[in-house]
């Protein structure tokens, strides 16, 4: 005789204070935006202070 066995499993993550917004669902929507800005290179890159300012018309 077979039986169906369903084991579940539940596991709980333990987040240190200095964590908890990085793992907030406000941060990583964010950072899947970003994310999406890197693989379609809206981000440039910038040698110094001075051609950041340059390139950003400042």
């Amino acid at each position: 005789m077979k039986r169906n066995l369903k084991v579940k499993s539940k596991s709980k993550k333990f987040i240190s204070k200095s964590q908890i917004y990085f793992w907030s669902k406000t941060w990583q929507e964010e950072e899947r935006k970003v994310s999406q800005d890197i693989i379609n290179g809206k981000i440039m890159k910038a040698e110094s202070l001075e051609d950041l300012y340059k390139k950003l018309g400042l």
